[in-house]
């Protein structure tokens, strides 16, 4: 799969820029985020970044703005669209909170790319099988299916969040009010702070990747800037020790 989408390279299978940038972000440190999310999370990133849609760029002037100037609104919009590829604790009961269309909008992308590679997944499972590589006669086709990735969507919950925490902040709230305020304001969700502590650690993976993409050369300096300049906003003003 990886092969197909140019993170390794067809003859000697060695990492591309793109690969090497996906493994920068998943060589963990003991305090990053684990898990098949977050590889899936970063994958996609990725991807959308090479598609340029991943972005600070609004999706349409109707919708509504994110408070702050306009440089806070454009980090304010890239940041709550990667928080936004991380699925969020939520208790078993309707969404109370606020929505977004330009979130919903950007979902709609990460959709559409996360069915395309659960449909690759399956596809290139299914020629294992056709091409006798491997064992046909087994139990645990479900268990199979079920360890693929992609196999299920996320919502733009988190995003939602992440966009409404650092909106307070730019209002004037203190980080610990602008905590409290997004905590009411999103009933729905179990646990606001450990989410949030978890996107920014997943943030921080994809500077690193991000940084290694523009070291190679393989996206403008102005994409690489966008990145940069909103972690350097996040690290100036703390808003990412939570």
């Amino acid at each position: 799969m990886l092969e197909i989408r140019d993170f390794v390279t067809s003859l000697k299978h060695v990492p591309t820029p793109w690969g090497k940038a996906l493994a920068s972000g998943l060589n963990r440190d003991t305090d990053t985020p684990t898990g098949t999310h977050v590889q899936e999370a970063l994958l996609t990133a990725l991807e959308l970044i090479r598609f340029e849609v991943l972005t600070n760029r609004e999706f349409s002037k109707t919708y509504s703005r994110p408070l702050g100037d306009e440089t806070q609104k454009k980090h304010i919009i890239l940041l709550s669209r990667a928080f936004s590829l991380l699925p969020m604790q939520l208790k078993s009961q309707p969404w109370s909170g606020a929505l977004n269309r330009d979130l919903l909008a950007f979902n709609s992308f990460v959709k559409a790319l996360a069915r395309s590679y659960r449909n690759l997944c399956e596809m290139l499972t299914l020629s294992f099988f056709l091409n006798g590589l491997v064992m046909k006669d087994r139990k645990d086709y479900f268990q199979i299916s079920e360890s693929l990735p992609f196999m299920s969507d996320h919502n733009v919950a988190l995003g939602l969040v992440c966009k409404y925490y650092l909106e307070q902040f730019v209002e004037g709230k203190s980080l610990s009010e602008a905590l409290k305020a997004t905590e009411n304001a999103f009933p729905t969700c179990q646990n606001v702070k450990d989410d949030l502590k978890q996107g920014f650690k997943f943030w921080q993976l994809l500077i690193k990747a991000v940084n290694i993409l523009v070291i190679e050369e393989s996206i403008d300096i102005a994409i690489g800037d966008m990145f940069k300049n909103a972690d350097k906003w996040l690290e100036q003003n703390s808003i990412n020790k939570l």
